[in-house]
């Protein structure tokens, strides 16, 4: 069951993720959009960035702690 407004905060949360991911460099958001969103494994990830995985997994590292200080009112922890 949908409350009123349920719509409204999910846009919002929305645009507060884009704008966080638009806050990352590029590396760090294409990290990120990679393992996070595409589903792909750090591996896979690596090879398409053409990176060294230890590299990658500091990329998901930070850009992970960045997008929790910038979403950290939308994270209940």
């Amino acid at each position: 069951m949908e409350r009123p407004g349920d719509g409204l905060i999910t846009g919002e949360v929305v645009d507060d993720v884009d704008d966080a991911l638009a806050r990352l460099s590029p590396k760090q958001r294409s990290a990120i959009v990679l393992t996070a969103v595409e589903g792909l494994s750090v591996s896979e990830a690596a090879k398409i960035e053409n990176c060294l995985l230890p590299t990658m997994y500091w990329r998901i590292h930070h850009a992970r702690k960045i997008l929790k200080k910038l979403l950290a009112e939308h994270v209940n922890i």
